[in-house]
C-alpha cells in the first residue's frame, strides 16, 4: 500500500489473502505467513519495478475504524 495523509488510506499495489478456518491459531496464520509472505513481498517488489503492477484506490466504504488507543496506567 502507498502512504496517503491519513491512516491506511493509501492505493493498494497489490494483495495477499487467505481464508481462516475456524480451527486455526495465531500460531498457525503466522506460520503461514512467514512461509508465503517473502516470497509475495519478492514478487511485488520485482512486478512494481517493472511497472507490471497498477495501483488500485482504496473503497473507504469498506473500511473499519478504531478508537484511539490510550495506554493503560
Amino acid at each position: 500500500m502507498k502512504m496517503d495523509a491519513e491512516m491506511d488510506t493509501g492505493n493498494m499495489i497489490d494483495k495477499f489473502g487467505f481464508k481462516i478456518g475456524f480451527d486455526r491459531t495465531s500460531k498457525n496464520i503466522i506460520e503461514r505467513i512467514q512461509k508465503y509472505g517473502p516470497k509475495f513481498l519478492n514478487d511485488t517488489l520485482w512486478k512494481y519495478g517493472k511497472r507490471m503492477l497498477g495501483e488500485v484506490k482504496q473503497d473507504v466504504n469498506q473500511a473499519t475504524y478504531c478508537a484511539k488507543i490510550e495506554k493503560e496506567s
